[in-house]
């Protein structure tokens, strides 16, 4: 291998002052199937069997929002549409697949989660939309409360890993507020890191031979450091343009040079055509971009207006996507592992030109 460049250098110092980035488990480097959003537990669980009976590789699949339906914004299965979250989650299991589920800082007023955030004070002044408030994520006591918020619907259930949405927090609800350390513009866009930090903080101590060895989450934003907490960052709910594809290839290796190792998109873009399924313009995109996609450190589909799986697109787009990315991803497993392992001690693994 050639030698590290001194940009090699710099970024592993960074993190030796910041923190390491920790090697994941080793499915988190396989594929990860996701839409906007399964609605019921038997659409995901027969997605999932999909994926086994026409043998496209898979190793993880994301459950998003809603999932709540009618019982308020927050962790909890309505179980009118997800009767048996456990076994769901077993099921999956069997199948030698993983679950994600989405979680939010937010609750709505009529829930639990919110109602004990507010009689502790931990929520913030002056929060989100009428009736729906983010939590302090600079009190301690807080975080605490919010993971377990989240070992009760998903950890204890058996879901694998977090996907932590809106860590800005969506529409900056604490602009201009008082936090538990003073005043909210100082530490201003380090709420991802704190609330990354909180579930990083509980699955390490409640679940150290599982999820805690290894920890991984998703989130929307990031923090200098927040690599330690084993959150990769995705660039958000983008187009499905070429051009939106082309501005990915730069913030990927942009965002590997800032120090922070796993980095992801929504492939195929979130903010998906009308009739996308049949237009073969994006169905030309769509290989394109998974393509890309299979040389980042987390490959993982997403996208709004219609379903994602593959088999959606036709027999054709099908074909080509598993043949020319999800399964040279796998063949490339053993290298893209070793390499994270070389990622955990400093290295850069996506090479921008400097490199």
């Amino acid at each position: 291998a050639a030698a590290p460049s001194p940009l090699d250098g710099a970024v592993a110092g960074y993190r030796e002052v910041t923190g390491a980035a920790p090697l994941y488990a080793k499915f988190a480097y396989g594929f990860w199937q996701c839409k906007e959003h399964y609605k019921t537990q038997d659409e995901l669980t027969a997605a999932a069997a999909t994926f086994r009976q026409k043998a496209i590789p898979l190793d993880a699949i994301v459950q998003d929002w809603r999932y709540w339906g009618d019982m308020g914004w927050g962790p909890q299965w309505d179980p009118k549409v997800y009767p048996d979250p456990k076994g769901m989650v077993a099921n999956l299991s069997a199948a030698n697949l993983k679950l994600m589920v989405s979680v939010w800082s937010r609750f709505d007023a009529k829930t639990t989660f919110y109602q004990q955030m507010d009689r502790k004070g931990w929520l913030l002044n002056g929060t989100g939309s009428v009736g729906n408030g983010y939590y302090d994520a600079w009190h301690p006591d807080a975080r605490a409360l919010f993971y377990s918020f989240s070992k009760a619907a998903h950890f204890d259930n058996g879901v694998e890993a977090l996907w932590l949405d809106a860590t800005e927090p969506e529409h900056f609800p604490h602009l201009n507020q008082t936090i538990h350390l003073g005043s909210a513009n100082e530490y201003f866009n380090s709420y991802s890191l704190m609330t990354t930090m909180a579930i990083a903080d509980g699955l390490r101590k409640d679940f150290p031979k599982a999820q805690g060895a290894r920890a991984f989450s998703l989130t929307r934003s990031s923090f200098a450091g927040q690599q330690r907490t084993g959150a990769a960052l995705w660039s958000g709910d983008i187009s499905s343009t070429w051009d939106s594809l082309r501005r990915q290839v730069a913030a990927s290796l942009s965002y590997a040079l800032s120090g922070h190792a796993y980095w992801c998109e929504d492939i195929g873009g979130f903010f998906r055509p009308n009739g996308q399924h049949d237009d073969p313009e994006y169905r030309a995109l769509l290989i394109r971009w998974f393509q890309f996609g299979a040389f980042t450190p987390i490959f993982r589909v997403h996208g709004t207006n219609g379903d994602t799986e593959l088999w959606e697109f036709g027999d054709e787009t099908m074909g080509a996507i598993n043949a020319s990315a999800i399964r040279l991803r796998y063949r490339l497993l053993p290298y893209n592992y070793a390499s994270f392992r070389r990622a955990a001690a400093g290295y850069t693994v996506q090479r921008a030109l400097p490199l």
